[in-house]
């Protein structure tokens, strides 16, 4: 699909968010259902196998952890613990 795509469940933000919640360490499983794609497309956008257009950003695992903290009802104890580390 192209960036100007009607098929697309996601928009350029929403990929974005994915990513940057994927670069600190937020499981698939959860991205998933947070984003309504499959595991193997959450992975395919944070390797950038797809939607490859769109640049990393520039401090994505800091824009990460904001997210999640936006995001701790999604959160398993374990990982809530997880950003309290890193931020």
């Amino acid at each position: 699909m192209t960036p100007e795509s009607h098929l697309a469940k996601l928009t350029e933000g929403k990929v974005r968010e994915l990513r940057a919640l994927a670069a600190v360490g937020v499981p698939y499983s959860l991205l998933s259902h947070e984003f309504g794609v499959s595991k193997v497309t959450v992975g395919q956008i944070a390797r950038r196998t797809t939607w490859e257009w769109i640049p990393p950003a520039d401090d994505e695992k800091g824009d990460g952890v904001g997210l999640l903290l936006e995001r701790r009802h999604l959160m398993t104890e374990r990982e809530k613990m997880i950003v309290e580390r890193l931020s």
